[in-house]
This record gives structure tokens, C-alpha cells and sequence, in this order.
């Protein structure tokens, strides 16, 4: 049996203390529409996780690799991940979509 390599998606809206420490996430397939907060207290990203494992053995997986997109200040999806993946386009539509 041959290992493959999964990659999945997901929208994360990051709840922040006073010192910006995330203290709460909210994992979502789509990209929220609602407004972010002025205070910064939210962030917005994408994260992308890829897993390991076999086929035919779906508790064999095991995720080796997370990295994240997040939104900048001034409102836009980065070009690519904070490893320097790049950011498919779909999610790039998705966002704008979204936020408009």
C-alpha cells in the first residue's frame, strides 16, 4: 500500500484577547460574509492542512503540515501562505465574493 497526501481547507475567524493571543477560533467551509470587528479582536484566515496516510485506512492519516493566509489590515487575501504556498485563485474569488 502506497502513503498519499491530502490537502484541506478552511476559513478561520480568530478571537484575540488584549494582548493578541488567539483564545477562541471558529472554523468555517465558506468564507464568512459578516463584518469584522473594527478593534482587530478577529482575525480572518485561511488555513491549509495537508495529511499523510493510506488510502484504505482512513485512521491512518495524520496531518504533517498547516500553514495560514491571513487577512491583512487593509482587507486582502495574500498571494500565498505564510510557508509561501501560493493561495489558489478559488479562494481568492471565494473571498472577494464574500467581503464585497
Amino acid at each position: 500500500m502506497r502513503l498519499t497526501r491530502r490537502t484541506a481547507y478552511e476559513w478561520d475567524l480568530e478571537q484575540m484577547d488584549e494582548h493578541g493571543d488567539i483564545i477562541d477560533h471558529s472554523f468555517q467551509d465558506k468564507c464568512p460574509t459578516e463584518p469584522l470587528p473594527e478593534d482587530n479582536s478577529v482575525a480572518l484566515v485561511l488555513v491549509k492542512s495537508e495529511a499523510e496516510g493510506y488510502p484504505d485506512d482512513e485512521a491512518s492519516y495524520h496531518m504533517d503540515h498547516r500553514t495560514w493566509a491571513y487577512v491583512t489590515v487593509d482587507g486582502r487575501l495574500p498571494e500565498t501562505f505564510d510557508d509561501g504556498s501560493k493561495v489558489p485563485v478559488r479562494f481568492h474569488k471565494e473571498f472577494n465574493k464574500a467581503r464585497l
